[in-house]
């Protein structure tokens, strides 16, 4: 993978990033080696014990499960020695602006895919219920389920409702603003999609960032254009629906509380329902084998698949709740999914073959980033009966790169003595030059190797449970750092006693309707009526509020 990528002057990255036992970190770091010395370019981390283990000479990247959510904790990790830092997806422009600014570290961000609705690396929720710790990759995901509200006096405020569910992320038409801020690398969540999801959402941004890049106002790090056979879309990917979560200032309503599942495209307004059939406004065209979804009256994503279309008349089991004024969504697209899995598409890179006839033959192959190779022959070949049409086969032969990374967009052929050479030769000789010029960009690719490791003064004198420490080698790394541990990470003895098991910039009570900041300015104290707690029927939590910086909190509550 890493070889491959490097052909395009590509990055190739490996995740590491979870928290590791004592007894784990060994395999990590041999692991992170065997990366090393396989090319990889960067590694990805969460745990400060693998640098006082020994990783390989090779940048690290902080990823967004450290917690980066203040400038003082990113100059702290530049500082240390890292060399990228990504941002919680919770930052606004102006906030990812102000990191840029003030420090001289790489900026990544996330810009699509699924939201956690807690900061990343500050939820124990799915360890506290079950002991799958989502710092160890393991996340039951309990935020997708149903929930109770309740207030002080345990009443009902909402009623199964999926209010920690968020809608998914999508920037595409902030790209522009975020590379202005400072953002200089792009992340798309992907946990458990499938490949027609990498395929749809990855070629959309491709497609939106070259346009960008069209206008010379920013520059591409990797070589090569993308040739696409289809129209991304990703409202016909998996989604919750979408939202820009903070990135233009906090907004109420981020979480679909109708549930988790996919919603897909909207395709139009039912019209008739027909008991065993369903007329829908719409200009799109279904077919047997799609399917549709809406909400029922009781807030409920519903779910079908048609079997039969016949003119307007959609034919779909338990469409019952499907009532005339409803929005109906796509989300399975199967005309779509099979365009996605048919596709060619690929990435090639513009290439002039340069031929230059006399005593010898000069052939020549040079890339877009003036890598370029040479072969020169003895002009042992009779000379051309007809130059003009030998002229026309040698372009028509070399203009041929099939099977290759290249893409040749100039022929350029020079001198009187044109030869006669049969098109198996010049085949071949194609296939050298291009392989050559291949082997070129590899040898040319610029490995960049990680810098000195030092230890500055941690901006928290104590560490507590919050900061992670789960083997003694981070223990070790913060010593260094002048700081004491005063507490171990919960999942170091499955303790969260006291322990914040989810910290969020989701507030429950802003999305009600009920913030006293935002609202109705008051004491920032809780009304009766304000939701205080929440539930799934066997398990209570208490919610706290941090309104000074807009943060919500849930504990464990016996």
């Amino acid at each position: 993978l890493a070889k491959f990528g490097h052909k395009f002057n590509a990055k190739t990255y490996l995740a590491l990033n979870t928290l590791l036992y004592d007894n784990e970190v060994d395999d990590a770091i041999k692991i992170a080696h065997e990366a090393y010395n396989a090319g990889v370019d960067a590694i990805i981390i969460q745990d400060l014990g693998l640098i006082e283990a020994g990783l390989p000479p090779i940048p690290i990247h902080a990823s967004t499960q450290m917690h980066n959510d203040s400038l003082e904790k990113v100059k702290f990790l530049e500082n240390v020695g890292f060399s990228r830092v990504v941002l919680p997806r919770e930052f606004s422009l102006s906030e990812i602006e102000n990191i840029s600014q003030n420090s001289d570290i790489e900026i990544e961000f996330f810009v699509h895919g699924a939201l956690c609705v807690s900061y990343s690396g500050q939820c124990y929720l799915s360890a506290e219920r079950g002991r799958r710790s989502a710092n160890r990759g393991a996340c039951a995901q309990p935020c997708r389920l149903a929930w109770n509200v309740l207030d002080k006096s345990k009443q009902f405020l909402l009623e199964n409702s999926h209010i920690l569910s968020l809608k998914d992320f999508r920037l595409d038409y902030e790209l522009k603003n975020l590379l202005k801020a400072g953002v200089m690398s792009l992340k798309i969540e992907g946990r458990l999609k499938n490949i027609s999801y990498v395929k749809n959402i990855v070629a959309h941004y491709r497609q939106v960032l070259d346009k960008l890049l069209d206008n010379r106002e920013f520059g591409k790090a990797s070589s090569g254009k993308v040739y696409f056979d289809f129209t991304p879309d990703p409202e016909k990917s998996f989604n919750r629906q979408f939202t820009q979560l903070n990135i233009n200032g906090i907004i109420a309503d981020i979480a679909n509380t109708a549930g988790p599942k996919s919603m897909g495209k909207f395709l139009g307004k039912t019209i008739e329902n027909r008991d065993n059939y369903l007329i829908i406004n719409t200009k799109e065209k279904a077919i047997a084998g799609d399917g549709i979804c809406w909400i029922d009256k009781s807030g409920n994503i519903i779910g079908s698949e048609i079997y039969k279309v016949e003119g307007n008349k959609i034919y779909a089991r338990r469409i019952e709740t499907c009532m005339p004024g409803t929005e109906v969504f796509r989300n399975k697209d199967l005309n779509f999914e099979n365009e996605l899995n048919r596709n060619k598409t690929e990435r090639l890179i513009d290439v002039e073959i340069g031929v230059k006839f006399g005593k010898q033959i000069a052939l020549s192959a040079t890339d877009e980033d003036k890598n370029r190779v040479e072969i020169i022959l003895e002009n042992s070949f009779d000379e051309a009966l007809n130059a003009e049409k030998a002229i026309s086969t040698i372009k028509e032969q070399f203009s041929k790169a099939g099977g290759t990374i290249f893409s040749i967009n100039n022929v350029k052929i020079e001198g009187d003595e044109i030869a006669f050479i049969r098109i198996s030769e010049l085949n071949s000789i194609r296939r050298n030059l291009l392989q050559q010029l291949e082997d070129k960009r590899l040898e040319n690719y610029k490995r960049e190797y990680g810098g000195k490791i030092s230890y500055p003064q941690y901006i928290d004198k104590e560490i507590l449970h919050y900061h992670n420490v789960l083997n003694n080698y981070a223990k070790t790394f913060y010593e260094k750092c002048g700081s004491q541990v005063v507490e171990m990470a919960p999942e170091f003895e499955h303790n969260y006693e006291n322990v914040a098991l989810m910290t969020t910039h989701h507030c429950i009570k802003y999305s009600l309707g009920r913030c006293t900041i935002k609202y109705n300015p008051k004491p920032l104290i809780l009304a009766p009526s304000d939701p205080e707690f929440i539930s799934d029927g066997e398990n209570t939590y208490k919610l706290s509020y941090d309104c000074k910086n807009c943060r919500m909190k849930i504990f464990k509550y016996e």
